[in-house]
């Protein structure tokens, strides 16, 4: 397994800051995780900042491996508190998106220190975090090597010709908002995502958080031959599954887009298995 190591020049988070977790540990009292960003340092999510509503079991809303945005309310040299109960889904989003990208940077930036035998923070603090873009940097780098004679750049130029080269519009990406006014409404959208996913196995449903009216939102991607078709297919079974249970709401937020492939299996740490 790949050592963690940091996507920001400063080492901790700052209060207020929007972060992407891990749950590592749930009890009673809350949930410990790790921040993403941050080289898996801990940070603890206590119970009364999981959710605005009333929490009958912890482990229906959060379970060990689940991703979760949170924000940073207080941190020291020993302790990081979050809070996710006030977290929007467009915060959720745009936490997400920001993190595949950094994820993006981070394997390139392995795939160079691997090949240059060096630590990969050298590569960050005189390449990366020097950029005001480091992705468009990069890219940039991919189609117009450096004349630089450092060994670094120019093997870091090289990683990222491969890198690009070998994406391929395969993919496409919708989003739905689930809600059901039944007692057991949660319950229900579980059971359809878990069938969803059960008759399409290949394809990934990604829980990606609550929007202002407490719709339940999901991403669904979909790889390989027909991708686009798939995805419509499997939003519009989606949608027929929730209209036909009493008191089910179902919209596509975002009809599907094509895009890129990831350069490796980095956003699959992101599909949830379980939501609130």
């Amino acid at each position: 397994m790949s050592v963690p190591f940091r996507m920001y020049k400063k080492t901790r988070p700052d209060k207020g800051d929007i972060v992407v977790c891990r749950v590592t540990e749930v009890l009673d009292i809350g949930s410990y995780v790790e921040l993403l960003e941050y080289a898996n340092i801990q940070g603890m999510i206590g119970i009364s900042e999981i959710s605005r509503m009333r929490i009958r079991s912890i482990s229906k809303i959060v379970n060990v491996g689940k991703i979760v945005v949170a924000e940073v309310i207080a941190v020291d040299d020993r302790y990081i508190d979050l809070s996710k109960k006030n977290i929007t889904f467009e915060q959720t989003t745009k936490a997400l998106d920001h993190y595949k990208r950094l994820k993006h940077i981070q394997t390139i930036v392995r795939k160079c220190a691997h090949k240059c035998n060096c630590d990969p923070i050298e590569i960050y603090e005189t390449y990366i975090w020097t950029q005001d873009s480091p992705l468009q940097f990069l890219k940039h780098l991919a189609s117009s090597p450096a004349d630089d004679s450092s060994i670094i750049l120019k093997t870091l130029s090289e990683v990222c010709k491969q890198v690009f080269a070998s994406q391929k519009d395969r993919s496409s990406t919708g989003s739905i908002g689930l809600l059901c006014l039944d007692a057991e409404g949660i319950d229900i959208i579980k059971r359809i995502i878990r069938e969803i996913r059960e008759k399409f196995p290949d394809i990934r449903v990604i829980y990606t958080g609550q929007n202002n009216n407490l719709t339940t939102v999901y991403d669904v991607v979909t790889k390989g031959d027909n991708h686009h078709e798939t995805c419509v297919q499997v939003l519009e079974e989606i949608k027929q599954k929730l209209s036909a249970v009493t008191g089910g709401y179902a919209t596509i937020l975002k009809t599907p887009v094509a895009s890129l492939s990831g350069t490796s299996d980095d956003d699959d740490e992101l599909e949830d298995e379980e939501d609130e």
